[in-house]
């Protein structure tokens, strides 16, 4: 819960130690009276249990200021929530922590044993002891499914309550518990955990077992809400990545009530679409087909279901699942461990053959992002561990919009048209063996020796190939306007069997183009067939590289221009390759005849398929920007109310 105490109750609170509320706790306890504690005292409980109860280290900056540094950035808000009741962190080791209360006094505390947190466990630990008072007390906190079950019936039922109501908020929730221990039975307890901690077998279970013996008849002391702030302009970045075919999952380890608000204002679930839920399932294979068959019926729905229910799905209809969950616009996986997000990462590539793109921001993530085919990092409060983890590192969710639109739509179209050329470029060259040997009784020469070979892979057409890296069809704001555009790459229609047989087809014609004309042009200079076929072959390459460009500009231009002039002065310069005493106007123009035949037909007709049969992304280039245009008048309105 949030509160607000006034100066006076923080004064009162802290004149008193943390020592004398637990006492009369203990006393109460020990004549079997039920103890009713002040409001102050409970206020006081929390304070200082959430002063105490973390693993954050204040550390000085520059001009004396503090900085808390911890794993989570939870933990740090709820110090510095404290800090505003004026119970400051002022210093934190592996020994002790010191707080300074309202009054300005030195509070010490000497850490005993304490407990991390761990995804398993869902709760950390710390036992600590009073300096001033001598007092030893254990602190607890964690997820209020947990917390629930170390606390009497009436104290679960207020937990349970009070976080579903701070989940309703959309808020992240906590819930805290506390034992007051005296000194026998702390010593007691201490030395059946260090006998744990040096046993040689079984250790981890021994340690565990002594762990769940002191948390035991704990004391409710509260549930707290922390808001976790989306950054800007996430709703908007996942309506596009929807709009663009892609499936969004999100998997979090938040309550239900907290993640369904959080699908909303993420922009996972949009008005249209309905929340379908399954949690709670019971261990039995008949209900979980029951439920999965429901969820396949249901179109516009998002799927959200809880971490016990995955594990149940995936035990007994592990395919019935995935298969159901792909049905559906998206899915909302609650209260997940950081394995069950692994899991079902590798599940997902397995049974949907798409590729996966794991997004996260915590170490908690790490292991989805390793597992997914794409690693994309976010650094953020919660560290680096997820951006050095993955393939690819950002500073907002936002910029996962130009990673997939933009970035990932050209890397897809420049890598399919590249691969494809380059096997064309080598395909050509053996059509042209192939008909050079036939029409020569199969003569086992070589057309073009070692060295053009090497040439023609390398200097003459290697910058105009790699111009293709460099091209794009459309402006990159387009392409974040029309997500659309992304979704017509998913059906695969620039790297298929069918692009495979047109280029194929094209590599036959102008092999078969280039050698027959090169014979019928030529029939007194079979001498220079080399310089024919391979000058010919040189100009159709660069002229089958401007047909594919959607965009020349004045760089690829610049490289066409030099990829041909290397090419002249090689002729000037390997004179004992080429024979130049038949080099004449004529001769030149025959080439430039050949080079034509082989590659205007390819040209023409790609340039009416394309005129009467144009792409998404050419009439997209011929409508107005819908979408930026009204980004602008938003902005000029801002500007005008300052």
């Amino acid at each position: 819960f949030f509160f607000q105490a006034e100066d006076g109750i923080r004064d009162s609170v802290a004149s008193r130690g943390l020592g004398d509320v637990y006492k009369r706790q203990t006393i109460g306890r020990r004549q079997g009276k039920a103890v009713k504690r002040k409001k102050n005292d409970l206020l006081r409980d929390l304070i200082y249990t959430l002063a105490l109860c973390h693993n954050v280290t204040p550390v000085l900056s520059g001009e004396d200021k503090v900085e808390y540094q911890a794993s989570s950035p939870d933990e740090i808000a709820l110090v510095k929530f404290t800090e505003g009741m004026n119970y400051r962190l002022i210093d934190r080791d592996q020994s002790s922590i010191t707080l300074k209360n309202p009054l300005g006094a030195e509070e010490r505390f000497e850490i005993l044993i304490d407990f991390p947190f761990t995804s398993e466990s869902k709760r950390m630990g710390i036992i600590l002891k009073d300096v001033k008072n001598d007092r030893i007390f254990f602190l607890l906190k964690g997820a209020e499914t947990v917390i629930a079950q170390k606390v009497d019936g009436d104290s679960a039922s207020k937990i349970k309550e009070a976080a579903e109501s701070l989940s309703m908020d959309g808020l992240r929730t906590l819930a805290f518990a506390s034992r007051l221990l005296t000194r026998i039975e702390y010593e007691e307890w201490r030395e059946k955990y260090e006998q744990a901690c040096a046993a040689e077998e079984n250790r981890d279970e021994l340690k565990q077992n002594a762990r769940l013996e002191l948390e035991v008849n704990l004391d409710y002391i509260g549930v707290t809400g922390v808001e976790d702030k989306l950054q800007e302009n996430v709703d908007k970045t996942v309506d596009a990545l929807k709009q663009a075919g892609i499936k969004v999952w999100m998997l979090t380890g938040d309550k239900i009530e907290t993640a369904c608000c959080i699908g909303i204002s993420s922009g996972l679930k949009s008005r249209s679409e309905k929340y379908v839920f399954v949690r709670d399932l019971k261990d039995d294979k008949l209900i979980i087909e029951d439920a999965l068959k429901k969820v396949e019926k249901e179109q516009c729905a998002i799927l959200v279901i809880d971490g016990n229910s995955v594990e149940k799905c995936l035990k007994h209809c592990e395919k019935l699942f995935f298969e159901s969950s792909m049905k559906v616009v998206g899915v909302l996986v609650c209260r997940c461990s950081p394995t069950q997000k692994t899991l079902m990462v590798k599940k997902m590539k397995f049974y949907s053959g798409m590729r996966v793109a794991g997004i996260g921001d915590g170490g908690n993530d790490v292991g989805m992002i390793q597992e997914a085919d794409v690693g994309i990092g976010i650094e953020g409060k919660e560290g680096k561990q997820a951006s050095l983890a993955a393939d690819f590192s950002i500073k907002k969710f936002s910029n996962v919009a130009r990673l997939f639109l933009w970035h990932g739509r050209l890397s897809y179209k420049r890598t399919a048209t590249l691969g494809q050329f380059v096997i064309h470029r080598g395909l050509v060259v053996s059509v042209m063996q192939m008909l050079f040997s036939l029409l020569f009784y199969f003569c086992a020469i070589p057309v073009f020796n070692s060295y053009l070979l090497l040439g023609y892979a390398t200097f003459y057409t290697f910058l105009p190939v790699f111009c293709l890296v460099f091209d794009q069809d459309i402006d990159d704001s387009n392409a974040l306007a029309y997500p659309c555009l992304y979704k017509t790459l998913q059906k695969g229609r620039l790297l298929s069997f069918k692009t495979a047989l047109v280029w194929t087809a094209q590599s036959l014609y102008q092999g078969f183009i280039v050698m027959t004309l090169a014979i019928l042009f030529f029939p007194e200079s079979f001498v220079n067939i080399v310089i024919i076929n391979f000058s010919a072959l040189i100009m159709i390459e660069l002229l089958n590289l401007y047909t594919e460009l959607n965009r020349p500009t004045w760089f690829i231009y610049l490289c066409l221009v030099v990829s041909f002039l290397i090419y002249v002065l090689t002729i000037y310069w390997f004179k004992e390759f080429f024979d130049l005493t038949s080099f004449n106007l004529t001769f030149v123009l025959r080439i430039v005849i050949i080079a034509g035949m082989a590659w205007l037909p390819i040209h023409i007709i790609k340039y009416f398929a394309e005129k009467f049969d144009p792409s998404e992304a050419a009439k997209v280039e011929k409508q107005p920007l819908i979408l930026p245009l009204i980004y602008l008048q938003k902005k000029k309105k801002k500007k005008k109310k300052k």
